[in-house]
């Protein structure tokens, strides 16, 4: 079949390449790279797709291309020249039609021969559309037989690939993702988005110094990776805050404020941090905070979450709230319960109290009854404040979250009533307030 030149003034070396790249020798399906001069052309996803659409946009199915333009547009430069080169070969020698279990086995064996870097895992999905672009540019018009259907292939295996949203099985690919889910056991939980942002640090790392992702891995799974000097952002903020605040309260001084010009840096300030958060969150990029991805709360992960409160008598609705977070939130390795104070009062005990506790205990024992031991209510002792001149909860709620994780650690047991699994309770490692 005669080929449509590719581009105007196209040397007869590269004539002969593309003529040679089309034979079907096993050597070609993964080693027919372009030239030089070809590949830098051949990157530029817009032209392939203007020149595609010249030829075959007037078929309706064409429409499945706009699509994924609208979409891969913006991860052209991503797009490696080695797995451009090697989805290109695949799929001519498939003559564009291949299925996504098909190709990633494909994609398997070359990395088998050499490892695929995660930017090229990254940018397979683009990759993938751009060789069909290209494929396509170079097959001719829509009159020729054999041209068409090439573009029914393409058509088809395109939304193939729609359908089965591949991004998942492309994750196979990559030896850093299994690395790190064998070497380090709380990557596995993160969700993707925690886990890419890790693969990022380590793949910047590994280009920063040279070195293999793996060993890069290794690195970040040791704790020896360096973190980021924020230092000198930090000292941006504060002079982005500061130093205009402090301008414009020393020119009020030459408008006649006079000592006042002292009390105008304070709002100042304050406006000025307003502005200048807004430009630092509107400017800079935010960096995701990790997350886990638990369906469940794994054994080594027990969750206690309490209510911090005071405890007066009347606090049915509170035991209520208690049973409806544990309705919502079913799991075997949860507890949910009430960490409280008694009312301030002149004495360490007051004649209210028996009262109090007994009513949290019955209701707390009627909870694990009906549920299972999920639930718990902690009550501290009192302790005299000098400055309130009566007797308290020691440091209110960040004393009650203290004296809870110390009992957990079994460090002290400062409650005038526990009621619940005590056991159960100190082996809790996280602690929701």
């Amino acid at each position: 079949m005669k080929q449509e030149p590719y581009f105007s003034g196209t040397s007869a070396a590269v004539i002969f390449c593309m003529s040679y790249a089309n034979t079907n020798t096993e050597k070609d399906l993964f080693y027919n790279a372009p030239t030089a001069y070809e590949r830098r052309k051949d990157m530029k996803t817009g032209r392939l797709f203007s020149k595609a659409e010249r030829r075959f946009g007037s078929d309706e199915s064409f429409y499945i291309f706009r699509m994924e333009m609208k979409e891969q547009r913006s991860s052209e430069k991503q797009v490696t020249e080695r797995m451009l080169d090697l989805l290109t070969g695949i799929l001519r020698k498939h003559k564009l039609k291949i299925s996504n279990d098909d190709l990633v086995d494909l994609v398997k064996a070359e990395d088998s021969v050499r490892r695929l870097s995660e930017k090229d895992i990254n940018c397979m999905q683009t990759a993938l559309f751009v060789s069909l672009l290209r494929l396509l540019c170079d097959a001719g018009s829509r009159k020729n037989e054999e041209s068409l259907q090439l573009y029914e292939n393409a058509v088809s295996t395109l939304r193939s690939f729609r359908r089965a949203q591949p991004r998942r099985r492309y994750l196979e690919l990559s030896s850093l993702d299994r690395y790190l889910r064998k070497t380090d056991s709380i990557y596995g939980l993160c969700d993707e988005e925690t886990q890419n942002t890790v693969k990022g640090e380590i793949c910047e790392f590994a280009e920063k110094h040279s070195i293999d992702e793996l060993d890069a891995a290794a690195i970040y799974c040791d704790g020896r990776m360096e973190k980021k000097n924020n230092r000198a952002a930090a000292v941006l903020y504060f002079i982005s805050v500061y130093l205009p605040a402090f301008l414009l309260s020393l020119s009020s001084f030459f408008f006649g404020a006079g000592p006042l010009c002292i009390f105008l840096f304070f709002p100042l300030s304050e406006l000025s941090k307003l502005v200048t958060e807004a430009l630092f969150c509107r400017i800079l990029p935010s960096k995701p905070i990790p997350r886990l991805k638990l369906e469940k709360i794994p054994d080594n992960a027990i969750t206690a979450v309490a209510v911090v409160t005071v405890l007066t008598g009347n606090d049915g609705w509170l035991f209520e709230k208690v049973e409806r977070a544990y309705l919502s939130n079913r799991d075997n390795n949860a507890l949910f319960g009430i960490l409280a104070d008694l009312p301030d009062s002149k004495a360490a005990v007051s004649d209210s109290d028996e009262e109090i506790l007994l009513s949290a205990q019955s209701r707390i024992s009627a909870l694990n009854e009906k549920y299972g031991n999920h639930f718990f209510a902690a009550v501290r002792n009192r302790s005299y404040s000098s400055s309130e001149r009566k007797y308290i909860g020691s440091e209110r709620k960040r004393g009650a979250v203290i004296d809870l994780a110390n009992y957990i650690k079994d460090t002290g047991d400062p409650f005038a009533l526990f009621a619940g699994d005590g056991e159960f309770m100190r082996s809790c490692r996280y602690l929701v307030t």
